[in-house]
């Protein structure tokens, strides 16, 4: 179960790889994530973490290749 966070933190950094860092979408799916990283319980963070990717979804910049 610890391979689920370390993915995430990698889908994070590859969006911040593609889309400007001041962008507010993006810099909330990353404070999301790296809320991941201490959390006990991924319970109060999953909506969260659906809800941002959504947001990035809506606006066409999720994109995999």
């Amino acid at each position: 179960m610890k391979s689920a966070p370390y993915c995430l933190l990698l889908l994070a950094w590859g969006l911040t790889a593609q889309t400007p860092l001041n962008d507010l979408a993006v810099t909330r799916l990353n404070s999301t994530l790296m809320a991941l990283k201490g959390a006990t319980s991924l319970s109060p963070i999953r909506q969260q973490l659906v809800s941002d990717i959504m947001a990035l979804a809506v606006d066409g910049r999720l994109t995999f290749r």
